[in-house]
């Protein structure tokens, strides 16, 4: 055996081993999202046939469904390597069969690619619908800047879609190499999820500043000072904080091809190691996140004792003959 051959079989060996634990930890993460979409599935069934809800459940199984073939695809990767390199053909080099796999493989990871596009331009549309029935905006226009996101992002996907479907033999090395139009264009479908989370979460946040703003008063007589936050505070203050790692999520895709940072991961196994796992579990967190937003937002019980308390709160105030306006606009929109 020649040394480019067993440099070639360590190659097969450490990437079949990092595929391994990769898909160890995206099965893991999908038995998390497959509980949280039946958690989503039995919160949403109790609004009954509402036409909001019935194309919001469609869009959670759609990007489950979806999900779960690009983890089946993941699966078929993991045994094409090894099975065409090492298996099939024994007569001919096993340079020749391992380019075979990875091209074969290459033309799999677009496909996922285009998969991922449209699982995350529906979640990025259930984002922002979450964020619009919160009424987060000053002005009704300011909602158009993330609505031409999410337009750009469809154009993107759609562009996508073509070169994979058509120009789909240009593919070098996992890249599109022509037409020009194809160049970068999954990049584009990683910055755009990644504004339309930024603006959302802006909003979100504002809108929880706001509420904190209403509600002092009902607590502690506008001092704000050494009280407890309200069930609605902790989920709109856990929104934005999820809303700020799941931009971080995108940040990481958009920065990770970069030449510099791309050299910096290949030097460092551990880094590659944990770069695969995170590019195969990316689809269940493009999954998780807007389900997870809307199991917070329909949590009822918390709502509910903070409206109660807000309703004690302005009778007595009725009493006194100083009623005050102090119904958020979260109370009444969260749970909707």
């Amino acid at each position: 055996m020649t040394p480019d051959e067993i440099a070639t079989l360590q190659s097969i060996g450490t990437d079949w081993i990092t595929s391994f634990i990769a898909i160890i930890n995206e099965t893991v993460f999908l038995t998390v999202y497959a509980f949280l979409v039946v958690r989503v599935a039995l919160v949403l069934l109790e609004r009954r046939a509402v036409r909001a809800y019935v194309l919001l459940m469609l869009a959670i199984l759609t990007m489950f469904c979806i999900t779960v073939v690009l983890w089946a695809l993941d699966l078929t990767s993991f045994i094409l390597e090894p099975k065409m390199a090492l298996i099939q053909h024994p007569e001919e080099p096993i340079d020749t069969k391992l380019n075979n796999a990875f091209s074969l493989i290459f033309k799999i990871v677009s496909v996922q690619d285009v998969l991922y596009a449209y699982s995350a331009l529906m979640g990025d549309a259930i984002i922002i619908h979450r964020a619009w029935m919160l009424k987060a905006y000053y002005h009704t226009w300011i909602f158009a800047i993330p609505c031409a996101l999410l337009l750009v992002f469809s154009v993107s996907t759609a562009t996508l879609t073509y070169c994979v479907a058509v120009v789909g033999s240009e593919i070098v090395l996992g890249n599109f190499e022509k037409p020009a139009v194809c160049k970068n264009v999954q990049e584009v479908g990683y910055i755009m999820p990644m504004c339309t989370t930024a603006v959302t979460t802006i909003l979100i946040g504002i809108t929880a500043w706001k509420h904190q703003k209403r509600v002092d008063p009902l607590h502690s007589n506008g001092s704000g000072y050494g009280r407890r936050r309200t069930h609605v505070e902790k989920i709109l203050i856990l929104l934005v904080e999820s809303g700020f790692f799941y931009f971080i999520f995108f940040l990481i895709q958009v920065v990770k091809p970069i030449l510099v940072v791309n050299n910096w991961i290949d030097s460092n196994t551990t880094l590659i190691v944990l770069t695969r796992i995170f590019d195969d579990c990316s689809s269940v967190f493009v999954g998780i996140y807007p389900v997870m937003i809307i199991v917070l937002a329909h949590d009822k019980r918390g709502i509910i004792d903070e409206v109660a308390s807000v309703t004690a709160f302005q009778a007595a105030q009725v009493t006194r003959g100083v009623e005050k306006t102090l119904n958020s606009a979260a109370w009444k929109t969260l749970s909707v």
